[in-house]
């Protein structure tokens, strides 16, 4: 078999492994090796199979059905039934015209909803009304007057609430209880049910954990003992999870202890243990210190600095302080210009970082005009005199010489004088 040509894009580096002249044992090969279909299954057997029952877009058919002789796709089951007329021709009305079409009309006058409700009018009955009755503004029935509105007649007034009369009415009629009283349907009970407690009472139990579990010692001081058979206890011991044990296999042995240990006993000589499988036994070779570690042995990449400049740092910083920052930021700078806050913020975050006030609002000075319209708006409001005692105060505790104060130090101030007058 003649090679073929293969292009070695790195001639100057000697390859590794062995060499082969043939295309089909390669890594992809080997890893994915081609598959041959095998025997197929044969046709008088293939109908019991689930992979011909469960077969996609096809009808799931009994195997006992597979090969009986069908009838032609045009056959239709059931009974036949005779013609008749379709239900567009019974509903839509045949149109008649000239002598035919009036005969049809004579034959038809005779029925009464004929003449009552003929075709495209109104309704005629034929009443005889008064001369007033065929005036636009009258108006059949009697007007009603000024009545009891529909709340009233729903609820409960509250002017009826002193009459027991009228309020035992209302109950009896519209079953208007008050909020929280107890219905009353007028049994007779043979005890007072103001003083009765409905419902099954449960003894009060000391150890209500201990009760819930085992609830067989209600009564006693120890679980009830029950005789049952050996077979449904053994049954029970294998199929159930006991609590605080393992669950029983069925591996016991009688023969062996308790403290019997499983495995491979090693020799007492035997060099290799299983913390030599893990870790093996390296040489000095695998152990010594990298080369590269620490420094660049690469050639043309090696940072040399010059004398009297071996304390540089090479690289680019993580907060770029010699770098400007630009005015209006793009939301695809990534850079960190010394703005943004540590990551003990994103552990312990501030109290109000949620409404984007920070420490540093807090500790700014504002002027005195913004202090006081701010604190107005929360509710502290000051007259003239008092507001001046704390604002000097808080310069007092923000060691502040102009007429600005922070707004931590006027809290501080309203704090100590907020009481006085």
């Amino acid at each position: 078999m003649k090679q073929p040509n293969i292009y070695d894009p790195y001639p100057n580096y000697q390859s590794a492994g062995a060499k082969t002249i043939f295309l089909n044992e390669g890594a992809e090969q080997c890893l994915k090796p081609t598959q041959k279909e095998g025997p197929g299954t044969p046709e008088h057997i293939k109908r019991y199979r689930k992979s011909y029952k469960n077969a996609a877009g096809v009808t799931i058919t009994h195997y006992g059905k597979v090969n009986d002789p069908l009838p032609p796709e045009s056959f239709t089951y059931g009974m036949g039934t005779a013609g008749s007329e379709h239900v567009p021709h019974v509903l839509t009305d045949k149109k008649l015209g000239g002598v035919t079409g009036y005969m049809r009309e004579l034959k038809e006058e005779k029925y009464a909803r004929n003449q009552k409700e003929p075709l495209g009018q109104t309704l005629d009955r034929n009443y005889k009304w008064p001369e007033q009755a065929k005036q636009e503004e009258f108006r059949f029935g009697i007007a009603s007057k000024g009545s009891e509105s529909a709340k009233d007649v729903m609820y409960t007034p509250a002017s009826l609430n002193d009459d027991q009369q009228a309020k035992q009415l209302y109950v009896k009629s519209h079953g208007m209880y008050e909020a929280g009283e107890q219905k009353k349907r007028e049994y007779q009970w043979p005890f007072n049910p103001h003083n009765h407690v409905f419902g099954k009472t449960e003894k009060l139990v000391a150890d209500e954990g201990k009760y819930c579990l085992q609830p067989e010692t209600a009564d006693e001081s120890f679980p009830k003992t029950q005789l049952v058979k050996k077979n449904v206890e053994d049954f029970r011991d294998f199929n159930n999870d006991t609590l605080g044990k393992p669950k029983n296999l069925a591996q016991t042995n009688p023969y062996v202890t308790p403290d019997q240990v499983y495995g491979y006993k090693p020799k007492e000589k035997e060099p290799w243990n299983a913390a030599k499988c893990i870790t093996g036994e390296a040489v000095y070779k695998q152990v010594k210190e990298d080369e590269a570690l620490g420094r660049s042995t690469r050639h043309g990449f090696r940072n040399v600095p010059k004398p009297g400049d071996e304390t540089r740092v090479f690289g680019v910083p993580t907060i770029r302080n010699d770098v400007k920052k630009p005015s209006m930021r793009s939301v695809a700078d990534a850079n960190n210009y010394g703005d943004e806050p540590a990551s003990v913020g994103l552990l312990f975050p501030q109290r109000f970082s949620e409404m984007g006030v920070g420490n540093q609002d807090f500790e700014a000075l504002r002027p005195k005009e913004q202090i006081r319209k701010m604190f107005a708006n929360i509710g502290y409001a000051y007259k003239p005199g008092k507001f001046e005692g704390i604002f000097m105060r808080a310069q007092q505790l923000c060691g502040s010489d102009t007429d600005e104060v922070s707004v931590r130090a006027f809290i501080q101030a309203i704090k100590e004088m907020d009481h006085l007058e």
